[in-house]
């Protein structure tokens, strides 16, 4: 429901803040009672900006290579499915050759190991310096290896909640701009 739900708002696709209300405004038509979170990003090649609109989600991360900086992008709105005429705001970002965003669902930050010690963002903002010059799909796959891991550490507990994970380096998009 929820790509069908996207799909419908598509003619916004610029404005995520727009295509974000649309998303919630079908889901609390068609789905009463269901709550998701969804981010939303549009990317402008021509521009060299970002932006996007979140409702409930984890903050977006954007690695800046030139600086060694990990940046936060954590504004965000109320779930979907809450309200129907929620509005959501959209943030605008810069985009540089050489940076890394990063999207995930909390599942990955919240894997909990045998001692009971959640993943967590330090551990995720380690291991985006350390292996910064990976190509994106090893990048995600080693990452997705690391947290599946983490929760084994010497128990028989399974991993609890979904992971998702969305690793788009912005240097490729960029150099093909004329």
């Amino acid at each position: 429901m929820v790509k069908v739900a996207v799909s419908a708002h598509m003619d916004v696709g610029a404005e995520p803040g727009k295509v974000i209300a649309g998303l919630n405004s079908t889901l609390c038509r068609q789905a009463q009672g269901q709550y998701a979170t969804a981010v939303y990003v549009f990317l402008d090649r021509a521009r060299r900006m970002g932006c996007y609109s979140a409702a409930g989600h984890p903050p977006l991360l954007l690695w800046r290579r030139a600086m060694r900086t990990l940046l936060e992008l954590s504004e965000s709105g109320l779930l979907l499915g809450v309200r129907p005429c929620e509005e959501y705001a959209q943030t605008e970002f810069t985009l540089e050759a050489g940076d890394r965003l990063l999207l995930y669902t909390d599942g990955l930050v919240e894997a909990v190991n045998a001692r009971g010690e959640a993943f967590g963002e330090a551990q995720f903002g380690k291991f985006i310096a350390t292996h910064q010059d990976l190509p994106a799909e090893q990048f995600a796959e080693r990452l997705l290896d690391k947290v599946l891991g983490w929760p084994e550490n010497g128990s028989a507990r399974a991993q609890a909640d979904d992971i998702t994970v969305v690793v788009i380096d912005i240097g490729n998009m960029l150099e093909h701009t004329h």
